[in-house]
């Protein structure tokens, strides 16, 4: 395997280890927003009110975390074909 290649391949791994990276962190904050939308619709289902930080979160947090996700997702897909473009084309 010729040199450049080898260090193409070497950095697309490079960049698919950081969007797993990517995808682990956006799951990990997703989780705890989404624990606290639980508690804060436990609430309203107890009687109170719809709060300021309810809309936030679910109406732009949540959204925002998610399509942090799929992007990661997606790249990972885009580096993947990358990698076998280039191990085939070597």
């Amino acid at each position: 395997m010729p040199d450049d290649v080898a260090a193409r391949l070497d950095h697309l791994a490079r960049l698919r280890e950081e969007m797993f990276t990517e995808m682990e962190a956006a799951e990990a904050e997703m989780a705890q927003v989404r624990v606290r939308v639980e508690r804060l619709e436990s609430d309203q289902r107890l009687g109170g009110a719809v709060t300021a930080e309810y809309a936030q979160l679910k109406g732009h947090t949540l959204p925002q975390l998610e399509a942090r996700v799929v992007e990661a997702f997606n790249s990972v897909l885009k580096i993947e074909a990358k990698i076998l473009d280039t191990r085939r084309g070597s």
